[in-house]
């Protein structure tokens, strides 16, 4: 996945157990060990219509480097989201409960294969 603009394809998984976890290298983020993870999905192309800002949760694997951020979405997370460029941030909570950004940036979905999605051109 390409940390400035990563991209995705709605309907897969991105899981750890398969290679695929959603991961950010932050050389500058405090120890990530223990954190729990949140990414916020929101707004980037005000004509796609969805119920907008999307969260997935999930923790810091356990032996996971420290300051590299990995988080598994499932297929049915990744299909709740229609085609097209939001806007992200990525905040981890740690073990003493303080809450930091450690990525921001631009995710762009890609329609499931098989399916027709009408997104407006602007």
């Amino acid at each position: 996945m390409n940390e400035d603009h990563p991209g995705i394809v709605a309907g897969d998984d991105y899981l750890a157990a398969d290679g695929r976890s959603l991961t950010w290298y932050c050389p500058e983020a405090p120890d990530l060990a223990g954190a729990t993870l949140e990414l916020v999905i929101g707004f980037h192309n005000p004509d796609i219509h969805v119920a907008l800002p999307i969260s997935w949760t999930g923790t810091m694997p356990t032996g996971a480097p420290t300051h590299v951020a990995h988080l598994d979405v499932t297929h049915e997370q990744t299909r709740a989201v229609p085609a097209g460029c939001y806007d992200y941030s990525l905040r981890a909570t740690l073990t003493d409960s303080s809450v930091v950004t450690i990525a921001e940036g631009q995710l762009t979905v890609q329609a499931e294969p098989g399916t027709t999605q009408l997104i407006p051109i602007v």
